[in-house]
């Protein structure tokens, strides 16, 4: 029998075309998957793409997702920045942001790290300090009961923002309990004025940083909870709205 000939190494060309042959398979593939995907949810291609592409969602967006993991946001800051984010006063900047989401959200509760004692947290500079407002909706709630969620991941009855390191991030909570009804907080006081009422009434140690949180108390209202970072000794309630330092 005659000796078959030797293999004919693989050309430059050859190559090339087996690069291409595997690029355009790859390609149909990653175009078909987007094609189902767009037709199954058109929205969650769209928000997919602006994850990737690195803009961040929009709050109108968190209305469709499903995670339960923080995605980045693309919003425009407050008008005083980051750099010195009084919660108070830029609690209507954090309510924009989440009725976004739900037009009927309220704030459930929110929680400052490392306030300054002037009444401002630096959420750029200070990689400690951070911004954690949760939400309630009663349409969430209402329409988690209209699809008959089953799981965790379908009960979206609520909403996080944090801000930390100059990012504003969401992930949205879950939870099987009606949203109580609670009286909203309109026109909350600035922390600073907070925080000088407490210093007038000589009820704050002088301290650079503080921790603050604020909620809703059944008798008194909304009230902020204050604690110094180098001595967490107790420090009076002050409820938000018009400063009456708590006893």
């Amino acid at each position: 029998m005659p000796t078959p000939p030797p293999p004919r190494p693989r050309s430059l060309g050859d190559s090339l075309r087996g690069c291409l042959t595997g690029c355009g398979c790859l390609t149909v593939l990653l175009g078909g998957t987007l094609v189902y995907g767009f037709v199954k949810d058109p929205g969650a291609v769209v928000r997919g793409f602006r994850q990737f592409a690195g803009g961040g969602l929009r709050p109108s967006d968190l209305r469709e997702i499903t995670t339960h993991e923080m995605v980045p946001l693309k919003v425009a800051p407050p008008d005083h920045g980051f750099q010195a984010f009084d919660p108070g006063r830029d609690l209507a900047w954090l309510m924009a942001q989440a009725r976004g989401w739900a037009p009927d959200a309220r704030l459930l509760r929110l929680r400052v790290v490392r306030l300054r004692a002037d009444g401002g947290a630096d959420l750029t500079a200070d990689p400690l300090a951070e911004v954690d407002a949760v939400f309630d909706a009663p349409s969430a709630f209402a329409r988690s009961l209209a699809t008959r969620a089953r799981t965790y991941r379908q009960v979206n009855t609520g909403l996080e923002l944090r801000i930390a390191r100059g990012q504003v991030q969401a992930r949205l909570e879950w939870g099987g309990s009606r949203p109580a009804p609670r009286p909203d907080l309109t026109s909350p006081l600035p922390v600073a004025r907070l925080l000088e009422a407490l210093k007038k009434a000589r009820r704050l140690p002088a301290q650079p940083l503080y921790n603050g949180s604020l909620a809703c108390d059944p008798k008194a209202g909304w009230v902020w909870t204050f604690q110094g970072l180098s001595d967490p000794g107790p420090i009076p309630r002050v409820r938000a709205q018009d400063g009456a330092i708590l006893r």
